[in-house]
């Protein structure tokens, strides 16, 4: 089971519609998985894309030495 704060990212560097690089990204919370896509909808979602594309880069949680 991922931790929360689990990040998966896919940069998309020759999309070319906008200035930086296009991204998805998901990002483990409470709720489940948040999917964050600049282009498309927000929000929870259940499938994981990242199980079978390929491109995705996992970033564990950080943890705070506060």
């Amino acid at each position: 089971m991922a931790k929360f704060g689990t990040v998966w990212r896919k940069d998309y560097t020759t999309c070319g519609c906008a200035a930086l690089p296009c991204f998805d990204m998901y990002i483990k919370t409470i709720d489940g998985w948040l999917c964050v896509d600049q282009h498309g909808s927000q929000g929870i979602v259940t499938d994981k894309p990242w199980k079978r594309a390929d491109g995705f880069v996992r970033f564990p949680p950080k943890v705070s030495e506060e």
